[in-house]
């Protein structure tokens, strides 16, 4: 599990697209050009270029994943999660939900994902 927007909310109930938003953010810091980046927490960060790529990578590497698993089968949420992530605490276990909906969140924008519901369940499928 990467270092990820957390699922979130508005006032009125409309889940936010935090794993979008969160590349977008780092896209625009590659820009700036930085020899250090000081994060809000832990040690500064030497060369953040390369390390905003290798996130940035990361993230992609991962929405492509999640994408050819869903176009041999459609699959929930949580089908999808307990495939990637195995064997995990409550705390990690929500966190990999909340990768995986920013990932289905990132194929969605382009269109490479459709999302339906089976009674109760909400399923996604690959394009």
């Amino acid at each position: 599990i990467s270092p990820n927007p957390i699922v979130e909310f508005t006032r009125k109930g409309k889940r936010v697209p935090t794993l979008p938003q969160y590349l977008q953010s780092l896209r625009r810091v590659l820009l700036l050009n930085c020899d250090v980046a000081y994060p809000g927490h832990g040690e500064p960060i030497s060369n953040p270029s390369a390390r905003i790529r290798e996130l940035i990578a990361h993230h992609e590497q991962r929405k492509e994943e999640i994408r050819g698993r869903l176009s041999r089968k459609p699959k929930t949420l949580l089908d999808l999660s307990q495939e990637i992530y195995q064997n995990l605490d409550q705390i990690n276990t929500m966190l990999a939900l909340s990768e995986v909906i920013g990932h289905l969140d990132l194929l969605a924008e382009e269109k490479r994902v459709t999302i339906s519901r089976r009674g109760r369940k909400v399923v996604y499928r690959g394009k």
